[in-house]
């Protein structure tokens, strides 16, 4: 299963990365490895990043990985918007847009977290 893709909305190239399912750190790891690749590739505040972690395990291991990915990303990406984030995990989704300056926002479906990218 391809889990990273871009796609165009409205005009927009935006770049799908599906975490969907993944419940194992070791899997998270390596797929964020090879997300991070694709993103690396592509010119600095350039990227508008939708992410989907429906059924993804929210835990203090999990958010360190994140974070990692995520950190070593920031100069590439302009916006990150996310999907099947559980309540409790965004404090971490304001963290992460504090820690690397850029807007992340959590959203309930995939269809708002596309209209506020082409917004960014």
């Amino acid at each position: 299963m391809e889990r990273t893709r871009f796609i165009t909305h409205r005009d927009t190239r935006i770049l799908v990365v599906d975490f969907s399912g993944i419940e194992e750190l070791d899997e998270l790891a390596r797929e964020g490895e090879r997300v991070s690749l694709v993103i690396r590739a592509e010119p600095p505040d350039s990227l508008r990043l939708l992410i989907d972690f429906t059924g993804v395990p929210y835990n203090l291991r999990v958010v360190r990985v994140l974070a990692e990915i995520a950190e070593g990303n920031a100069d590439h990406v302009r916006a990150r918007a996310m999907v099947g984030i559980p309540q409790t995990a965004l404090p971490s989704v304001r963290a992460v847009s504090e820690y690397t300056r850029r807007p992340a926002e959590a959203f309930a479906d995939r269809d708002a977290a596309l209209e506020w990218l082409v917004l960014q």
